[in-house]
């Protein structure tokens, strides 16, 4: 989800607002990040619990004539994007696999449909796993947005 701010602060303004209120593992304000060159990356601290895959604020500064243009989007981490990749990439090869396996029908060593089903119910079940973590970080989207729009001046075009 793109989102895209403007706010009547200068370039520099904005450097120093971000370097002085995000910090890597400062979470007292309620949200961490990093900063390097004109792009960030903003997320909000949940004190009670843990989601990892609540999507992080990926941004950049861009000057203006008058005032700074803000633009980026949320997403859940590369990592965890590399991550799903692997397991559904791993699921797919074993299903395939399988399926090749059963429709050749080695009789020494039978391939059971569970197998399959198995792979085919834990494919679905790691996909919504992924998606409710994402509607629950929703909420924590609304903290950064609201923490930009603050800390900035800005406001959502």
């Amino acid at each position: 989800m793109k989102k895209t701010f403007y706010t009547n602060l200068c370039l520099e303004e904005c450097v120093k607002r971000l370097d002085d209120n995000v910090k890597r593992w400062d979470t007292s304000n309620g949200v961490y990040g990093k900063r390097k060159n004109m792009s960030f990356w903003i997320r909000h601290y949940q004190v009670f619990y843990s989601n990892n895959f609540a999507r992080s604020y990926y941004g950049k500064l861009i000057s203006l004539k008058q005032g700074t243009l803000i633009e980026g989007e949320f997403s859940i981490t590369r990592a965890l994007k590399v991550l799903n990749y692997l397991i559904y990439g791993f699921c797919l090869m074993c299903l395939i696999f399988l399926i090749v396996m059963y429709c050749i029908g080695n009789s020494k060593h039978p391939v059971r449909i569970e197998g399959v089903v198995f792979i085919l119910f834990y494919m679905v079940w790691q996909h919504f796993i992924v998606k409710r973590g994402i509607e629950l970080g929703k909420t924590e989207e609304g903290y950064v947005i609201d923490f930009i729009k603050e800390l900035l001046e800005a406001e959502e075009r």
